[in-house]
């Protein structure tokens, strides 16, 4: 069973999606309305008559026609990802890595938000025209009249393959007196005591059969529409924690090799059995669970499971570099890319960091940051104080702006120490900023 941390982890991402779910649920069956409008039942009978049942897919639900109804949708799907992973960074992540603001403009959540509106509105538009495809199919097969099979149509979308077969079985049920319609659970059960005593008697009109599977119809495709916008929710949750979490890492608050991912369950009867043993199961960042699967539920429609993501214990350190050229030197070794790296001993236990800096070829790829984690590692486990000046912009040294510069050590807990400290090389004004061991 999920422990108590999990279940809570699992609430809170439960909430947070049924809270995005309705909205999405109402612009999606807003979209169909429009669908349904757009259609030329002229046209849909022209084709049908003709035969070509994939030119009317092709040509008459093409993405053309099909994504002026579908603006809305997509703009909202990707207002959800982006309100979602500002929400996970904002509240979600630890205090200590969270960025002071979330960066509305971060090209990852923005393309991101791209992608998930994109296939959510692709797999409707995928949706429609399967069931549409099946419902002129069996038109066809059965011979009814291509302009009746056309009026037809509006009422299959918004409904699934399966469901438009669900909605023409209750209709028969209906005419036949099957009490197998009692099983349905969207059937409206205040009317069961009528249907009951018309199928003990002379059976139901046909326009009460027609009333009646209208509203099961209706049903049907908010049905529908309500399983697709929670599952997008839910997807739309774990993608928010990778979100929130992949951004920490680019600024360098945490590294990757600190955090596990360990997959949750709801708890209830509902999960899968081969979803209860993944309960627990703990991988690093990057590595995928034993199913295979990089996130929780990533190949199984609709599922409630989560990866937790959380900071792992430090390992105890088996090797650490006893005096500052000793960890200098580790450091150049391990990373090559590194131009200069300059540690400076100074009094009690403080050292002073004079110059860190990479090779053009290698910035912007994490090399300072790696860098400074494992300065900050060594630090610790020697109780060492950190110091450093932090320099205006310098086109020589390739110094970037002090004010990206503070905000750089600030993200590892460097705080800003009154008086002056350290021997710098350069004689230019300086900002000291420190970092007592931990």
């Amino acid at each position: 069973m999920p422990s108590q941390v999990e279940r809570a982890f699992v609430a809170r991402l439960t909430r947070r999606a049924r809270g995005l779910s309705p909205s999405v649920a109402r612009e999606q069956l807003a979209a169909y309305e429009l669908i349904k409008r757009a259609l030329n039942e002229r046209e849909l009978a022209d084709a049908i008559r003709s035969g070509q049942v994939e030119r009317l897919i092709m040509e008459l639900l093409s993405d053309e026609r099909l994504d002026p109804s579908l603006v809305r949708l997509r703009a909202l799907v990707n207002r959800v990802v982006v309100d979602s992973a500002r929400a996970e960074t904002m509240q979600g992540l630890p205090s200590f890595i969270r960025p002071p603001v979330f960066d509305v403009l971060n090209p990852i959540v923005i393309q991101a938000a791209r992608e998930v509106g994109l296939k959510y509105v692709d797999d409707l538009k995928n949706e429609i025209r399967q069931t549409v495809r099946q419902h002129v199919t069996a038109g066809l097969e059965e011979g009814i009249n291509p302009r009746t099979v056309a009026r037809g149509m509006r009422g299959v979308i918004g409904l699934a393959p399966n469901q438009e077969r669900a909605v023409n079985n209750f209709e028969r049920m209906l005419r036949e007196g099957d009490a197998e319609l009692f099983t349905r659970a969207l059937r409206d059960r205040r009317h069961d005591r009528a249907i009951q005593r018309a199928f003990d008697g002379d059976g139901l009109t046909a326009e009460q059969v027609r009333r009646m599977t209208e509203a099961y119809r209706r049903r049907m495709v908010a049905f529908n529409a309500e399983t697709h916008a929670r599952t997008l929710a839910l997807d739309t949750q774990k993608l928010a924690q990778r979100l929130a979490w992949d951004d920490a890492i680019a600024r360098g608050a945490i590294s990757p090799d600190n955090l596990v991912r360990t997959w949750v369950t709801v708890g209830d009867s509902r999960v899968r059995p081969e979803h209860v043993e993944l309960n627990g199961e703990r991988v690093g960042y990057y590595e995928p669970f034993p199913n295979g699967e990089l996130t929780p539920g990533e190949s199984t429609y609709n599922c409630r499971c989560q990866a937790r993501v959380s900071i792992a214990r430090k390992p105890k350190v088996t090797e650490v570099p006893v005096t500052s050229t000793q960890l200098v030197a580790r450091l150049r070794e391990k990373y090559p890319e590194l131009r200069q790296l300059e540690i400076v001993d100074q009094a009690g236990d403080v050292i002073y960091l004079d110059v860190i800096q990479v090779e053009d070829t290698s910035r912007s790829r994490g090399i300072g940051s790696s860098v400074m984690r494992d300065l900050i590692a060594w630090a610790d486990a020697n109780r060492r104080t950190i110091v450093v000046d932090v320099a205006e912009r310098d086109a020589v040294l390739g110094t970037t702006s002090r004010a990206r510069l503070i905000e750089f050590y600030r993200r590892f807990g460097f705080t800003e120490k009154r008086g002056r400290a350290g021997v710098g090389r350069v004689a230019v004004p300086r900002f000291t900023m420190q970092r007592a061991a931990r």
